[in-house]
């Protein structure tokens, strides 16, 4: 038997919020923050047919959702598996204490044409990570701020949650939060009444985002935090990667346009960003996508970035974008047809490298970018590099040097020998140079840690060639193989290393990894010989 659920609203005038302990000394905070709730919730629940609809359609919510109450918000569709003939279409949700619309263990719910204002905790919520088909249409949020009146998710809330990319989010904005308009922030597995091992939300394909707005975020548009890799099927095992594509995106007057902290195969496509302060996008740690090809690589295309927009309000708050986009680390990254505007001061920069506080913020690095189809308007500083094992650019087009196939790679070295440096770089006392090389060559980005003798630790690694050498510092922090070093060598060289200042030894072990042998052709791999320098033998 489906349930039928008729609900009387009165309007402000008949029934005035109890509003008695506001605004007085002592005022009890959790009295004053009870308010009207809405719930769908069938017991009964088979799977096999929907035993609770809830259909709320054009009607007001107002002073809603009960502070310190799990599961009391305003609207909360709860545990009832597959609810395709629900809906809440139309509705104006303000002034709420706990949320606005919460789907908790139920899917193909539609949520359209709803203004949530004055929110407390995240706005459009998703719960456990099991949620999935749902659909956010042309629904705005405006004034999402920051509560703690329930978990801590709601410390930085968001206008929307998501806890599984199996959901549809098309033609939403969300402006004046306290943190962000999107946060996907999917667990290694669904937490609550629908827990389960068998779901892994992190590898989950995305559904389906297109047309979406971040606006006046105290933070992020976008914040991918922690993980997102998706895999085909979302397998929870291993799968081939899965491309996820976050479509015409519009994000601006924010910290940052987008954040993606540990992200795989996840692209940008036909987006704008304009006047985010810190950055447009900025990536930090590129995993589970170890491919590099023109479909499924992550990356940013066809999207257009202003650092400095004419608009009155952005110059006079001070939002001139920083850095453009901040690359993550990682050797698969791709920024195709982008477009930079106005980046015209000293400190503005189109293409910068991530750092990771705590993990890794110096001495860093040492992947390679392809860049095709770039485009610089009113732009002084194209990139910059702050050591010589940062990172390199290959430039498939000459969009970036002025050199088509070129490797542009930071000049703080002697064991190679490039053309001129590059035009448009930002060359203060603080960078190194960068240098337009040969764009046939290969580079393999060489970590290691673990060394024995421990008396080689804190000493730097130097490895030579012909043409002279290049270092790499001891560092504590490292983005792999921290206690290690990292040093980035040319593919096809004889390279003899060794460490600065370090005694005679007869025997040195430590533990490391090579990027980058990829095949040459149906036989070779692309190699280069590393002797320790006879001074240990």
């Amino acid at each position: 038997m489906v349930h039928s659920l008729i609900l009387l609203f009165l309007f402000s005038g008949e029934f005035v919020p109890q509003t008695c302990f506001q605004g007085r000394f002592g005022e009890e905070v959790g009295s004053g923050e009870f308010g009207v709730t809405i719930m769908a919730h069938s017991s009964d629940n088979d799977g096999t047919r929907q035993r609770s609809i809830l259909r709320l359609s054009f009607i007001e919510v107002y002073y809603a959702g009960q502070a310190f109450r799990l599961g009391r918000y305003p609207v909360h569709f709860h545990m009832n598996g597959i609810m395709s003939e629900s809906y809440a279409y139309g509705l104006a949700i303000h002034k709420t204490f706990n949320r606005a619309i919460n789907i908790h263990g139920s899917h193909q719910v539609r949520i359209e044409w709803v203004v949530a204002y004055n929110v407390m905790g995240g706005a459009l919520f998703l719960e456990d990570g099991i949620e999935t088909k749902n659909y956010y249409g042309h629904v705005l949020v405006l004034f999402c701020k920051a509560s703690s009146s329930l978990l801590n998710d709601d410390i930085t809330p968001a206008g929307f949650w998501a806890t599984n990319p199996d959901n549809t989010y098309e033609f939403c904005h969300a402006a004046g939060g306290t943190h962000f308009a999107f946060w996907f922030k999917m667990d290694e597995h669904p937490l609550g009444p629908s827990a389960t091992s068998s779901v892994c939300p992190r590898h989950v394909p995305l559904l389906r985002f297109f047309g979406n707005v971040g606006h006046s975020q105290g933070w992020f548009g976008i914040w991918i935090f922690p993980d997102y890799y998706p895999r085909v099927g979302g397998a929870c095992g291993w799968a081939e990667t899965e491309l996820a594509i976050f479509d015409n995106f519009f994000s601006w007057h924010n910290e940052k346009g987008i954040e993606f902290v540990n992200a795989g195969a996840i692209q940008i496509h036909n987006s704008l960003f304009v006047g985010n302060k810190k950055a447009g996008y900025e990536g930090k740690q590129l995993v589970g996508s170890d491919r590099r090809d023109e479909v499924k690589s992550p990356g940013i295309r066809n999207s257009v970035i202003v650092g400095k927009s004419t608009i009155a309000d952005v110059q006079s708050t001070g939002h001139a974008t920083k850095c453009a986009l901040v690359l993550p680390y990682g050797d698969t990254f791709m920024v195709y047809d982008v477009t930079f505007h106005n980046f015209d001061d000293a400190d503005q920069t189109a293409l910068c490298f991530t750092k990771i506080d705590g993990t890794c913020s110096d001495q860093c690095g040492t992947y390679e970018y392809p860049v095709s189809g770039l485009v610089f308007n009113n732009v002084l500083n194209r990139l910059w590099f702050e050591w010589a094992n940062q990172g390199r650019f290959k430039d498939k087009d000459g969009s970036l040097s002025g050199t088509a196939n070129a490797l542009i790679v930071a000049g703080d070295r002697t064991d190679i020998v490039c053309g001129s440096e590059m035009p448009g770089y930002k060359n203060t006392g603080l960078f190194v140079p960068a240098l337009v090389c040969d764009g046939s060559w290969h580079f393999h980005r060489l970590a290691f840690n673990n060394i024995s003798p421990a008396s080689l630790a804190g000493k730097d690694f130097i490895c030579e060639n012909t043409n002279g050498q290049i270092r790499s510092p001891f560092m504590t922090h490292r983005l792999t193989h921290p206690d290690g070093w990292v040093v980035d060598l040319k593919s096809d060289e004889t390279y003899y290393c060794y460490f600065d200042n370090a005694e005679d030894m007869t025997n040195i072990s430590f533990s490391g990894q090579m990027n980058e042998l990829r095949v040459r052709n149906s036989n070779v791999f692309y190699i280069f010989i590393i002797h320790f320098s006879e001074l240990y033998s």
